[in-house]
């Protein structure tokens, strides 16, 4: 579904951040044509998987991070994709000062994430339920607060894209996400 939002160009450079077992870079990669997708995940153990089952030389690479310092020089991507990440982050404004350096000026980031006003209010529940069940979980954000985010991290045009929200999908009782959009400047 992000991926669907995400104007691809031939022969850019695509950096997707949490790249799990490396499909949806490996997917970008494919809709692009030709170009340079590298994933980054802060795990090494799905880094290692992805770059077995899906890694191709100079052209689909997949790295790990540590949330803090991504190994590129300034305005390397033209296009930074995530999803489903920021729950996961402490601080979340440190992650998006490092993608927005990787970004080159003009270059956009997309932004799939859980929407804590869902369902009434119901994800906000889960995101409680989360805190203290999974010790990695720190929390949900609205679409406003990650704009706020994108803002604080220097970022311009924050938009908000599309929402999705659905019961019984994809194996799950409750889906939802929101699609958010912002750009570098130049």
């Amino acid at each position: 579904m992000l991926l669907d939002q995400v104007p691809f160009r031939a022969w850019n450079r695509v950096l997707y951040v949490e790249s799990g077992d490396g499909w949806p870079a490996e997917e970008a990669w494919r809709r692009m044509g030709r170009g340079y997708v590298c994933g980054v995940d802060a795990s090494s153990t799905m880094t290692e998987l992805a770059h077995r089952l899906r890694g191709v030389d100079g052209r689909l690479e997949f790295k790990s991070w540590d949330v803090g310092t991504l190994g590129f020089a300034d305005g390397w991507f033209d296009t930074v994709i995530t999803s489903f990440a920021f729950h996961r982050y402490v601080d979340p404004v440190a992650p998006l000062f490092e993608m927005r350096r990787v970004l080159r000026p003009g270059g956009h980031i997309y932004i799939l994430e859980p929407d804590r006003k869902s369902f009434g209010g119901l994800f906000a529940l889960w995101d409680y339920y989360f805190r203290l069940t999974d010790p990695g979980h720190v929390r949900y954000y609205t679409p406003n607060d990650m704009l706020r985010l994108l803002g604080q991290a220097g970022f311009a045009g924050g938009r908000q894209l599309h929402k999705y929200q659905r019961l019984l999908s994809g194996g799950k009782l409750l889906a939802s996400a929101v699609f958010l959009s912002a750009q570098r400047e130049t």
